[in-house]
């Protein structure tokens, strides 16, 4: 199928956000001791585009985020090849 898949250089595809889900209170309920939870925050899920000097960051909207990750664009030109690569940033 990834002949059918349009892409082209600089121009992101739209990259499905994260879902948050709902959680079961009544089923929760249910348990005799305490549960614990915690929030996850696991990166920011990005696209990549290169083609020789040029590197462009796009978040899931297809905003330009180069100007906030100078580095990793920086780190993209040591890739030789043109490419577009889908990602998670990780502090």
């Amino acid at each position: 199928m990834l002949n059918h898949i349009l892409l082209q250089l600089f121009f992101p595809l739209k990259l499905e956000k994260p879902t948050k889900g709902d959680m079961d209170f009544a089923f929760l309920s249910q348990f005799q001791s305490s549960i614990w939870v915690e929030k996850l925050h696991d990166g920011l899920k990005f696209q990549i585009h290169k083609v020789d000097d040029r590197v462009e960051l796009f978040d899931t909207e297809g905003k330009h985020i180069t100007h906030r990750f100078p580095e990793i664009a920086e780190s993209a030109l040591l890739i030789a090849q043109d490419y577009i690569a889908d990602g998670k940033l990780v502090a």
